[in-house]
């Protein structure tokens, strides 16, 4: 299960400020630091209380209804942001966040640590479509390599006793290209090497970046949103030199 901390990166830290902060300061904190809302929160011998937010959107439309003048706090404070804990489902917070601004992040401790906003999920989103994006690329680069050979002997490749020969009337199995999974490709690169004509490449250096780029590619499809660096890089550098380099 996808959890809200794999999304925290996107949210940004929390700023915020206590009751007894009177509307000046807020807007002080609000406009030097560039954020939008400010929550109101209260600690007391290390219990948190979520009273309420102050946005700077609301204030603008109470001046604008009154003709420029100053609000007070009571005037424009609103009640408090949703709160969802970091091993909150990430399926959960997002339907918390469905009709409101952004919603506040309770850490491990139960201290408020970031606020999370649509914006940010859709950040998030974006950046996993790219994901997504140079993989199918890297698995159209690996199919091209294997697209001349005919079905059985990408069959022979991938079968799990290749080096056994068939036996009196059995007939050679073939498999669609289109029908591989990664490891597959692996598998078929590594027993086809010389027929697609890459020897004049480290082999083992090869197969490795593919051995991380199909684990990558594996975190990124079950969402696990938190992908280790290494295999996007291993992904994008087997992608460039697929691309870069000639063969079959």
């Amino acid at each position: 299960m996808q959890t809200v901390a794999c999304i925290e990166k996107y949210a940004k830290p929390l700023i915020y400020l206590d009751s007894s902060a009177l509307l000046k300061d807020i807007q002080t904190i609000m406009f030097s630091k560039n954020v939008s809302h400010i929550p109101i929160i209260d600690e007391n011998h290390g219990q948190y209380t979520n009273a309420y937010v102050i946005r700077r959107k609301t204030i603008w439309s109470w001046m604008y209804r009154n003709d420029g003048a100053s609000p007070t706090v009571g005037d424009v404070r609103e009640k408090p942001l949703p709160v969802v804990n970091r091993d909150d489902s990430l399926a959960s917070a997002m339907k918390d966040l469905v009709g409101v601004s952004a919603v506040l992040i309770r850490g491990d401790d139960g201290d408020f640590t970031h606020i999370l906003s649509p914006r940010n999920v859709a950040d998030a989103l974006r950046d996993y479509s790219e994901k997504f994006q140079v993989i199918e690329q890297l698995e159209g680069a690996l199919r091209r390599r294997l697209s001349s050979f005919s079905g059985e002997d990408l069959a022979n490749a991938v079968r799990f006793k290749s080096e056994q020969p068939l036996e009196s009337g059995e007939m050679p199995e073939t498999v669609s290209i289109d029908s591989l999974s990664f490891d597959k490709y692996e598998q078929a690169f590594g027993r086809l090497w010389a027929q697609i004509g890459l020897t004049y490449l480290d082999k083992k250096f090869v197969l490795r970046l593919m051995n991380t780029a199909r684990r990558y590619r594996n975190e990124v499809m079950h969402f696990r949103l938190q992908g280790n660096e290494e295999g996007l890089e291993a992904v994008k550098e087997l992608l460039g030199l697929l691309n870069a380099t000639p063969g079959k």
